[in-house]
């Protein structure tokens, strides 16, 4: 009898630790299906509000036909002619959305990849060269509009990456922008662009080194596409010449001789491409040959700074460069 009761109490133990082991894991597999489901849940509601926040992004990629391009790049255009900076220059009622209206043609540069061919082979680019120009003038001092500035820049550079907008500069301008500072009644738009980014530089003494390369790479973009400069364009350009070959600036910087050497491709381009076109640069650039002549008795900037520091370095000379 007793080994019956004993033989009893452990195969109850046995019963109660096999319920036990089994409520257990039926335990861990609830929650294991509940953490699943959250998984679920969490995924269906991150996918559904990713794709809720990029709808407008995805309506962007959308846009192919050439119609609705077509229709929506003469809509810009018509709200940065319409703008307020441009009220009596444009038009009669100012509208104060430019700021948008660029960003809306930036994101639609950089994520549609149809759109820059189609804006380049059915559109009237210089339609858009208006406005940029003008905005890109009016925003050279004022701080508070830099990110303006650079929009325009930013598009240009983009645009300038496309040869039928460097051909499309060879238009003839017709002086109906009326901007006096500038002075500039007759020409193409090419002249009119060159004369506006001089006036960028030499105005924006705060951003220089970051503007002028941005400015120098659209102008060496569209150098060999454009078939004739003006007296006034050809005499800023060689003045922008004079600016970043001075000693002073020169050597300020390890980066600034790449300047140099992107104002020497744009005369290369013009004088290899289009020389019976540009009559006033080659007779500009004979004027003025002694700065072409000193580059090749400036030191390089490595000799230069191991001779200031042979000389005790960090001193008199060292610093007048």
């Amino acid at each position: 009898p007793d080994e019956g009761r004993r033989a009893t109490m452990k195969k109850g133990r046995r019963d109660r630790s096999r319920a036990e082991e089994k409520d257990i894991v039926e335990g861990e597999n609830a929650g294991d299906d509940a953490d699943d489901d959250n998984d679920d849940v969490d995924e269906q509601y991150h996918r559904h509000h990713d794709r809720k926040e990029n709808e407008i992004l995805r309506i962007f990629r959308d846009l192919t036909h050439p119609s609705q391009i077509q229709s929506l790049f003469a809509a810009i255009c018509r709200l940065l002619s319409a703008s307020q900076y441009t009220g009596s220059y444009f038009a009669l009622d100012p509208l104060e959305c430019f700021q948008e209206s660029f960003v809306l043609l930036w994101k639609l540069l950089e994520e549609n990849s149809a759109f820059l061919p189609v804006v380049m082979e059915k559109c009237d680019i210089i339609a858009l060269v208006r406005p940029l120009l003008y905005f890109l003038y009016d925003c050279r001092n004022d701080s508070s509009k830099i990110g303006l500035l650079y929009s325009c820049v930013f598009i240009l550079l983009r645009l300038s990456s496309e040869r039928q907008f460097s051909v499309a500069l060879n238009t003839e301008y017709k002086g109906d922008m009326n901007i006096p500072p500038l002075k500039f009644k007759q020409g193409t738009y090419a002249d009119l662009m060159i004369l506006v980014c001089q006036k960028v530089v030499v105005s924006s003494a705060d951003h220089l080194n970051s503007m002028l390369n941005g400015v120098l790479t659209v102008i060496s973009n569209c150098s060999p596409y454009l078939t004739s400069l003006s007296l006034l364009s050809s005499v800023k350009l060689l003045n922008l010449f004079e600016l970043v070959t001075k000693p002073k600036f020169l050597y300020g910087s390890p980066q600034n001789p790449n300047y140099v050497v992107l104002m020497l491709d744009i005369f290369n381009n013009l004088i290899q491409y289009q020389y019976y076109g540009c009559p006033d640069l080659v007779y500009g650039i004979i004027r003025r040959s002694k700065t072409f002549f000193a580059l090749t008795k400036m030191p390089e900037l490595v000799s230069t700074k191991q001779k200031q520091k042979s000389e005790g370095g960090g001193g008199g000379k060292g610093n007048s460069l």
